[in-house]
């Protein structure tokens, strides 16, 4: 099953940042964002907010990950977001050059 931390990494990566360069864009600190990644720390409302903002996904993205969520759902709509991260990216580096 995805939690939240994982889908923060898989966010982070799909962006290639570092956990360095993602915490100084938020204004935490590079352990506390792996502490999230990790499963260690639940972040508060603020941080997530703040990192769905950063990746421009909707909160509920990062909340409603729980054992209660229909697995195959789950996996679903990580591939949807995924796909749409990636089309986004290639057509801005298409812009770019």
């Amino acid at each position: 099953m995805m939690n939240t931390g994982l889908i923060i990494r898989r966010l982070r990566e799909s962006e290639s940042l570092s956990q360095a360069e993602l915490a100084a864009s938020l204004g935490i600190t590079r352990v506390y964002l792996s502490q999230l990644e990790n499963g260690k720390k639940q972040g508060s409302l603020d941080v997530l907010r703040e990192i769905a903002g950063r990746f421009d996904v909707p909160l509920s993205l990062l909340l409603a990950w729980n054992e209660s969520n229909d697995e195959s759902k789950v996996y679903r709509d990580l591939k949807i977001l995924f796909s749409q991260l990636l089309e986004a990216k290639i057509k801005n580096a298409r812009t770019a050059s």
